[in-house]
């Protein structure tokens, strides 16, 4: 859900916080079983942060929460200015 943010330049759109996304544990292993043999715990941790972020942008996505390419380069003009 869109809400509106109010700054110097006027008012940004935001989204509102998402449910947390769930992942399955077969997506996980997945993931995991892609990682080389020994890898850090940061590897790991930001293999799960992506694969949960790629999730929630799929939900979005499915939910209609997206904007066009155009209103994207509209805001990041005003972002930059």
């Amino acid at each position: 859900m869109l809400r509106g943010e109010a700054t110097c330049q006027g008012i940004l759109p935001t989204f509102e916080p998402n449910p947390i996304v769930m992942l399955t544990r077969e997506r996980v292993i997945e993931s995991i079983r892609q990682l080389p043999e020994t890898f850090t715990i940061d590897e790991l941790i930001d293999r799960i942060v992506l694969l949960s972020k790629i999730e929630e942008g799929l939900r979005q996505s499915e939910k209609n929460e997206v904007i066009s390419e155009q209103e994207l380069d509209k805001r990041m003009q005003e972002w930059f200015k």
